[in-house]
């Protein structure tokens, strides 16, 4: 026994002494700090909101503080701090990008979920629907818009993404006149689209949008707000019902 505890004594002083030499060993002190994923946000900032300095020592640092101190900055959706040893941090940024445009008086960028992103430079506007607001519209910065109209029409884009995905790249705008009711306007030929929120209204849609690409006729307008039935409107005036 006396021999175990012997032995007992000595691993745990070697312990204490591989311890004490991690955590005052220069070897492991805070010299490099990279950070990925910024566009609109500055290195500085995210810099500033660290709770640590270079020169602190890696093994006594938290990652998850480091996180949640960057998360606050709302244009950011995502971050992750990881260590970098012997001597280093990495801090990867997702920011906020915008999946849908808003146009109310002012080009703005919208996330999935309705925060406005401001526009910084028009010119590079990425080809995303627009939704259409009235210019009582005032969106806040990185803030949820408040507009009941455009939170329709985002809910309808984010459920038309998952419904129906290839129809993104072909609306040009959207509308919410009421609740359940959308005005789409499609990109390449002008088409004005009258839909309802209702069972297999886009598959209705679907099968007439190919028929038009099959050659029979040229549409004006398309109206899917009626229970199983689509009446497509023609360019010399007929009217078309093709239920």
């Amino acid at each position: 026994m006396k021999r175990v505890f012997n032995i007992s004594v000595i691993v745990f002083a070697l312990c204490m002494l591989a311890v004490g030499w991690v955590l005052m060993s220069s070897h492991f002190l805070l010299r490099r700090i990279e950070i990925f994923g910024l566009s609109t946000v500055h290195e500085e900032e995210i810099m500033k909101r660290l709770p640590f300095d270079r020169g602190a020592n890696l093994f006594l640092l938290s990652t998850g503080d480091a996180e949640n101190a960057i998360k606050i900055d709302r244009r950011i959706n995502a971050v992750t701090v990881s260590k970098s040893f012997p001597n280093g941090i990495i801090i990867e940024v997702v920011e906020k990008s915008s999946v849908y445009l808003l146009n109310c008086g002012e080009i703005w960028g919208l996330t999935d979920d309705g925060e406005a992103i401001p526009v910084l430079d028009v010119r590079k506007l990425p080809s995303l629907p627009i939704i259409d607001a009235g210019s009582q519209c005032c969106p806040k910065p990185y803030y949820k818009v408040a507009d009941s109209s455009v939170l329709r029409a985002i809910a309808y884009l984010n459920k038309i993404a998952i419904e129906r995905p290839e129809f993104l790249d072909i609306i040009s705008g959207i509308y919410s006149p009421a609740e359940r009711e959308f005005e789409l306007v499609l990109i390449n030929d002008g088409v004005k689209i009258k839909i309802k929120d209702q069972p297999e209204a886009l598959d209705r849609l679907a099968v007439i949008l190919d028929n038009l690409d099959k050659g029979f006729g040229e549409a004006l307008e398309i109206d899917l707000r009626f229970p199983n039935q689509g009446i497509v409107r023609c360019l010399s005036g007929e009217t078309q019902d093709r239920s």
